[in-house]
């Protein structure tokens, strides 16, 4: 199945998500699941506004666990504020 087999609601509802997925399929595993994450860390800060606190309790993580893969793709949580 591509993307373009999709029917047009689900293409104009998840439009970005498609093309996400796209640039996904096209490297290693491990440089998609690096790719998800960081994009996953991104938006929980920016739904909790830089706070990593509630940032990990919105991901479900231990907070500690939240801190090391923020740091390991190297993001402020300032910029998020």
């Amino acid at each position: 199945i591509e993307v373009a087999d999709l029917p047009e609601k689900i293409l104009r509802e998840s439009a970005p998500s498609a093309a996400r997925t796209e640039t996904l399929l096209q490297g290693t595993f491990a440089a998609a699941r690096a790719a998800f994450e960081r994009a996953y860390l991104e938006e929980t800060m920016r739904q909790a506004h830089g706070n990593m606190a509630e940032a990990a309790r919105r991901a479900g993580l231990d907070r500690s666990h939240y801190f090391r893969l923020v740091r390991r793709h190297a993001l402020d949580p300032a910029v998020f504020r």
